[in-house]
């Protein structure tokens, strides 16, 4: 019921999309809506409507509301004509493209903004692809991403912090910074199980 109210508290007055200050790795949004943010937020928003009492699921936001409009506000045309999920904007007019780590675009499949499949979708990721992340957050969001065996067998072969999760590591997987990181770890395991169990990769 907090966490409700929390979210609502949040929602834009005419558009249903909802602000924050942080996003999941401390670091503060360009600006305060943001795509990650929001399709977090109707994931949530599914889950309080099957789990508050009936009156009050009842006053709780349709989640595809919520999508429609993530949809319609973080996807913008690139100078090539085709277009592109943008990370966060301010609803008037201004708005960042830079990816966060932490709240990375690869990640709106798994909270069922759009499939991996989805033409958006792709195009934005494919211009990360290859490139080099010494976040190893990063990587395990690429986990969902269109190349998730190639990225689950870089994960195979990385050696971390004596096969610990650190945040920071070479392209090789050699932890650089912050290592024997326990929450990190355990995303690097749950991530591994969704990639092979969940989306079929191929180890």
């Amino acid at each position: 019921y907090g966490a409700h109210e929390d979210v609502e508290k949040r929602r834009h007055a005419k558009i249903p999309l909802y602000s924050t200050e942080l996003n999941p790795g401390g670091g503060i949004p360009a600006h305060p809506y943001t795509v990650h943010g929001n399709a977090v937020v109707a994931f949530a928003l599914e889950v309080f409507s099957r789990t508050l009492d009936e009156k009050t699921a009842e006053t709780v936001e349709d989640a595809e509301s919520v999508r429609a409009s993530a949809l319609r506000h973080f996807s913008v045309e690139g100078s090539d004509g085709r277009a592109r999920f943008i990370s966060s904007s301010d609803l008037t007019g201004n708005q960042a493209a830079a990816d966060d780590p932490a709240a990375s675009v690869y990640g709106l499949p798994y909270y069922h903004l759009v499939g991996r499949d989805d033409s958006l979708y792709r195009r934005t990721v494919k211009q990360w692809e290859g490139s080099p992340s010494n976040q190893l957050v990063e990587r395990c969001a690429r986990l969902i991403g269109p190349n998730t065996s190639e990225v689950l067998d870089w994960l195979r072969r990385a050696p971390l912090d004596n096969g610990v999760a650190a945040e920071l590591v070479d392209d090789s997987g050699r932890a650089l910074g912050n290592g024997g990181d326990a929450a990190l770890s355990g995303m690097v395991a749950y991530l591994a199980w969704y990639a092979v169990n969940a989306l079929g990769a191929k180890l």
